[in-house]
């Protein structure tokens, strides 16, 4: 149970990122940049540890 609730968090993590790229991609600003940072600094340390997805 645990491990599907970490995958979800991913999910969502990975879903927003795509999201607020697209939305700078068209000069948008984000409502939140700080969780933006936030998302790409925590994915990419658990795709370091070889923990994203699993």
């Amino acid at each position: 149970m645990q491990r599907l609730k970490y995958e979800e968090t991913r999910f969502d993590d990975w879903a927003n990122l795509l999201l607020e790229q697209a939305i700078l991609a068209e000069g948008g600003a984000l409502e939140d940049p700080a969780g933006f940072v936030k998302r790409i600094n925590d994915l990419m340390l658990a795709l370091s540890l070889g923990s994203a997805g699993k």
